[in-house]
C-alpha cells in the first residue's frame, strides 16, 4: 500500500475520468468476482453494499467533489503521515517482518486482494479513494504487472 500511496501522489485527478470509470463500473460483475475470490466470506461484503450503496453514481459524485476540492490537503496528509517505501522497508527489516505474501510462504493474488479491501467493511480506504478517482485498475496494473 505504501507504494500505491506514492503512485497516488503523482496522479492529477480528473473529474471526467472518474465519472466515466464509475459509469462503466458494473457492481454485479464485481460481486461475482468477490464470490469467486472469497467464497462465503463475500456474502457479508455484498450485503453491506446493499445497505451502504457506496457504489451509487450519486454518492460517488458527492465524494468526488469533496476529493477534488480537498486534493491538496489529502496529498499533504499522505506526505506527512505515510512513510516512504524505503523508510517502510527499513522498518520491516529492522523488526524482521515479511514484505509480501510470498515472504510469508503464501501465494495470493495481490491485485485482487487489494481491490477487495474497499468492500471489507464500512471504512474509506486507499483502494476506495483510487476507485473514486477512476484509477484503481490503472494503478494496480502498473503496480502488479
Amino acid at each position: 500500500a505504501v507504494k500505491l500511496y506514492e503512485k497516488l501522489l503523482k496522479i492529477t485527478p480528473s473529474k471526467e475520468k472518474a465519472l466515466k470509470y464509475v459509469k462503466e463500473f458494473n457492481y454485479d460483475d464485481w460481486a461475482t468476482t468477490l464470490k469467486e475470490f472469497l467464497g462465503k466470506s463475500s456474502i457479508s461484503m455484498i450485503e453491506l453494499e446493499k445497505k451502504e450503496e457506496k457504489y451509487s453514481v450519486e454518492k460517488h459524485a458527492k465524494r468526488l467533489e469533496i476529493i477534488l476540492k480537498k486534493w491538496d490537503v489529502i496529498c499533504q496528509i499522505i506526505k506527512e503521515e505515510i512513510p516512504s517505501v524505503q523508510e517502510f522497508r527499513t522498518l520491516l527489516d529492522l523488526i524482521k517482518l515479511p514484505k509480501s505474501c510470498l515472504d510469508m510462504g503464501l501465494e495470493c493474488d495481490q491485485k485482487l486482494s487489494f481491490k477487495a479491501t474497499k468492500d471489507i467493511r464500512d471504512k474509506y480506504v486507499l483502494s476506495f479513494l483510487l476507485w473514486d478517482l477512476g484509477v484503481l485498475d490503472q494503478v494496480l496494473e502498473e503496480q502488479f504487472s
